[in-house]
């Protein structure tokens, strides 16, 4: 497992705090509440995206079409962990 430490200014504790592996959220801390890490990634099953229109099939796969704007421009976000299923788990 990676480990980061970063020294943030003052001004970030009042902010939610999100770190990206590309674009895959890999962590994040909401003000007042403990760091979440990723443990388990999306599995692309597209249950959760079920009707979302910018969910593409790609072989047996379907795949996001929001690109560089995931996560923050998903409609689901963080929800899909509270789908039965998801393989998405933060701890």
């Amino acid at each position: 497992m990676k480990e980061i430490h970063v020294r943030l200014p003052d001004w970030c504790d009042s902010r939610h705090i999100y770190i990206l592996a590309g674009i895959e959220l890999a962590a994040y801390q909401h003000v007042g509440k403990p760091m979440m890490v990723k443990t388990s990634r999306c599995s692309m099953c597209g249950e959760c995206c079920n009707e979302c229109k910018e969910l593409r099939p790609d072989g047996d796969k379907l795949v996001c079409g929001l690109g560089l704007d995931r996560p923050f421009a998903c409609c689901i976000g963080l929800a899909s962990v509270s789908i039965e299923g998801c393989t998405q788990r933060f701890k």
